[in-house]
């Protein structure tokens, strides 16, 4: 069995709050579509492969971030086109187009190749769902556009989950080949669910989420990876008072540099997975820690994820 269709291997039906999945962490700035780099190209690439792969490879949540991009369309006008990037200056606004498009990065996919990419990867693997995060977004009404015009067409509809509630408290066999989109505040307006739309917060004590998803979890941009440990346990410690309604993140990344050696390297991200995790079952063992839900990482390939996969209780060996 390859890692495309981990799930089938998920035994008893969990809710997703039990689970633990394996992130992309800015899924759409994949080295093979980079186009426009306002700074090298080792400071803002943090995957390998387009969003269909990095499904196949394992990962099942893909975090992403959305800005405009002027691109010509087919007859050769000059439109802008939603597009995945990495960007130190979000909020930058070009002229003529008068909205954040981002600076001091650089762009990756389409937003819409993001999305064909995984209904094309559910409709494939019927056994496996994928989450699409779209968050840092300033072009809301853009890729609501494009969206309400791929629901539109064909069977598409079909496959993306479309239901209100609580995604984390839904069964895998809830989820399983469906697309589960949640969209930061931006979008929380004139959005609802029985279009495709679910709303995506961060946790806060008090608030309970009754619909889309909540996540928690704590990032600091950090070169070395003591303090993303560090990080990485405080925000884990926390998440074990929490209430059991919403999704521990965990930021496994470097940012500051040069992404794929800061992953890659031998004192990176990737070289220091497994010893992480083996400290989760460890302080799991003692009661100290809850089981995170994601693990969020840059470059993800087959085996960081089926290190992540494999902590599922109900994983199947």
């Amino acid at each position: 069995m390859t890692n495309a269709n981990w799930m089938s291997r998920i035994q008893d039906n969990p809710q997703l709050i039990e689970m633990v999945l394996p992130a992309s962490h800015d899924a759409g700035v994949y080295g093979d579509s980079l186009t426009r780099v306002a700074c090298p190209k080792r400071y803002a690439r943090c995957q390998g492969s387009n969003i269909y792969n990095q499904a196949y490879s394992g990962s099942r949540v893909f975090d992403v971030r959305v800005f405009l991009k002027r691109v010509k369309d087919e007859k050769g006008k000059s439109i802008v086109q939603p597009t995945m990037g990495h960007f130190a200056a979000e909020k930058f606004k070009w002229p003529k187009i008068g909205k954040s498009t981002g600076a001091f990065g650089g762009y990756g996919g389409s937003f819409m190749t993001a999305v064909k990419d995984a209904v094309a990867f559910v409709k494939t693997y019927e056994s496996e769902f994928v989450i699409l995060r779209v968050s840092h977004t300033y072009c809301p009404q853009e890729v609501g556009n494009a969206l309400n015009e791929f629901m539109a067409t064909g069977d598409n509809a079909k496959y993306v989950y479309n239901k209100d509630g609580n995604v984390a408290l839904c069964t895998l066999d809830d989820l399983r080949g469906k697309v589960v989109m949640v969209f930061a505040s931006e979008f929380h307006k004139g959005f609802s669910a029985k279009d495709g739309y679910l709303p995506m917060f961060k946790y806060s004590e008090g608030t309970s989420n009754t619909s889309g998803l909540c996540f928690c979890g704590t990032y600091k941009g950090k070169k070395e990876m003591k303090d993303v440990l560090k990080t990485a346990q405080g925000a884990a410690d926390e998440h074990h008072g929490h209430r059991q309604d919403h999704l521990h993140w965990v930021y496994w990344q470097q940012t500051g540099g040069n992404v794929s050696s800061n992953t890659k390297g031998g004192d990176g991200a990737h070289a220091k997975l497994g010893s992480f995790l083996t400290e989760i079952k460890a302080k799991m063992s003692m009661s100290r820690w809850s089981l995170p839900n994601v693990i969020g990482h840059d470059f993800v390939n087959e085996q960081t994820c089926k290190q992540i996969f494999e902590l599922n209780p109900s994983y199947g060996k």
